[in-house]
C-alpha cells in the first residue's frame, strides 16, 4: 500500500521542443484568470459613465415560444437578434480565450474544438432551463405565459440541464467484444 502526500504545489505542466528542451508557459492559469475576469470587469465599469462596451452580449430570458428565448443585452444592438448575439458572445469569448490558451502554450486547435463543444452545450442547457414550464414561479408569470403549470425551478434550473448533459457527454459506451 502507498500512501502520497500533496506538498501544496501543483505540477507545472510542461511542453517539449523539437529538440527536446522542455518549456513551461510564463503564466499560470489563475493569474490568467484573474486579469481575463478583472478586465471584464473594468469594460463593464465603463457603463457608469454612459459607455456600453458589452452591448452585444447574449441574454436569456423566460420563453414558451423558443423564438423568444434570445435577445440582447443593449436595445441599440436588437438588430443582431437573439441569435445573432449569442453568436457574437461565442466569438468574443473565443478569441479571449484561444489568446490566454496560446499564452499557456495549449494546442489551439483542440482548444477551440473542445471549447465550442462546452459553450453550445451549456448554452442550449440554460436555454432549455428558461423554459416557462420549468421556470416560472409566480402566479403572475404563468399566467403571462399562458401556462397552468410550472416546475418552479427559476432558471437556475438551467443547472440542471448543463448536469444531465455533462453525464451523457461524460458517459463512454460500452466496448464492444
Amino acid at each position: 500500500m502507498t500512501t502520497t502526500t500533496w506538498t501544496g504545489c501543483a505540477p507545472k505542466e510542461t511542453l517539449k521542443r523539437a529538440d527536446n528542451v522542455e518549456t513551461a508557459p510564463r503564466i499560470s492559469e489563475d493569474w490568467l484568470s484573474l486579469i481575463i475576469g478583472l478586465s471584464i470587469f473594468v469594460l463593464s465599469l465603463a457603463a457608469i459613465v454612459k459607455i456600453d462596451l458589452l452591448r452585444r452580449v447574449v441574454t436569456t430570458s423566460f420563453w414558451v415560444d423558443v423564438g423568444r428565448a434570445l435577445g440582447t443585452v443593449s436595445k441599440y444592438y436588437a438588430s443582431l437578434g437573439g441569435f445573432g448575439a449569442l453568436v457574437a458572445t461565442y466569438v468574443a469569448l473565443l478569441v479571449v480565450l484561444s489568446v490566454a490558451a496560446v499564452a499557456l502554450k495549449t494546442d489551439i486547435k483542440k482548444f477551440a474544438l473542445a471549447f465550442t463543444a462546452v459553450f453550445w452545450i451549456a448554452y442550449a442547457s440554460w436555454v432549455a432551463g428558461n423554459f416557462a414550464n420549468f421556470a416560472a414561479v409566480t402566479p403572475a408569470d404563468l399566467q403571462k405565459f399562458g401556462i397552468s403549470w410550472s416546475l418552479r425551478l427559476t432558471n437556475e434550473g438551467a443547472y440542471i440541464f448543463a448536469l444531465v448533459a455533462g453525464l451523457f457527454v461524460g458517459v463512454k459506451p460500452p466496448l464492444a467484444s
